[in-house]
């Protein structure tokens, strides 16, 4: 998965006109102390909980945009 998040942890969506909500507020308790890591810190790894199975992200942050730009991966339940 990739996605990015804007410096208040939004998903930018440019050129659409769609409110995307906050990842932060739509998954799990992990996955709200990841989002607030990768805006604490311009780059590192996290890991969290969402939609029911384990992820690990690494995650850097844009001088340029001040975007974070974030690469995960799902691991699959046991």
């Amino acid at each position: 998965m990739f996605y990015t998040l804007d410096d208040r942890g939004k998903r930018p969506a440019p050129g659409r006109q769609v409110d995307l909500r906050l990842p932060s507020d739509v998954g799990s308790a992990t996955l709200k102390d990841a989002v607030q890591t990768m805006l604490s810190q311009p780059e590192g790894v996290v890991h969290y909980q969402y939609e029911g199975s384990d992820r690990t992200a690494l995650f850097t942050r844009s001088a340029l945009t001040g975007w974070t730009y974030v690469l995960g991966k799902a691991h699959p339940a046991r």
